[in-house]
């Protein structure tokens, strides 16, 4: 009986996998603590409240810089708990609504700075990829609150990333990532601010 190639080379990449996560895990086993320092240079965000609303001003984001510091530690053979701290800054231009086209329209520009602590559940994919999730907590240290409601609450993230380890216990990182600000506001408005962000970090790793 002959088996057709598609059907061997499916079984070949499913063995090299699981192989994969098999070396992984004995790597984690022995280095069940991981310390993280990334920067993200790239990103695109997006400010304002989730319903479009007519007349409203509008809020332009950019400029945005971060720099996190993360600790991961294992609970088990392919999941971590990853938590840590990360500051991160960017500008807002402001431009108000036209309600007389004889006046001019009010601009203005603020700076915006938050504290964030995620706390994320980190799955191994393998060697070279891994993948986390979870709620990121965030607190505002610069801003306007006349112009952008106050950003402290909790948000979610998410991110997929690819790593590689030039010793046993150094390595560097890049991670795409997703991340959406204040899903749950610690302070009460009817159409509040929030802020989405999508970009991209990179950074070093150690394994102890």
């Amino acid at each position: 009986m002959k088996v057709n190639l598609p059907i061997r080379a499916l079984g070949l990449i499913l063995g090299l996998f699981l192989c994969n996560l098999t070396i992984q895990a004995q790597e984690n086993k022995n280095h069940p603590i991981e310390i993280s320092i990334g920067i993200t240079p790239l990103a695109e965000q997006n400010v304002g409240p989730r319903e479009r609303l007519d007349g409203s001003s509008s809020k332009d984001s950019y400029s945005y810089f971060a720099i996190d510091a993360k600790i991961k530690y294992k609970i088990s053979r392919l999941f971590s708990i990853n938590t840590g701290f990360e500051y991160a800054k960017f500008k807002i231009d402001l431009r108000g609504a036209i309600v007389d086209p004889s006046k001019p329209v009010f601009r203005d520009s603020i700076d915006l700075s938050l504290l964030e602590v995620p706390v994320l559940l980190s799955m191994d994919l393998g060697k070279y990829f891994y993948a986390h999730a979870g709620p990121n907590f965030h607190f505002q240290l610069q801003g306007n609150d006349q112009y952008v409601d106050k950003q402290n609450g909790i948000g979610l993230y998410a991110g997929i990333g690819g790593q590689y380890y030039f010793t046993s216990n150094f390595g560097l990182f890049v991670e795409p990532f997703v991340k959406a600000n204040s899903i749950i506001l610690f302070s009460e408005g009817n159409y509040p601010d929030r802020i989405t962000v999508l970009g991209i970090k990179t950074g070093l790793k150690w394994r102890f």
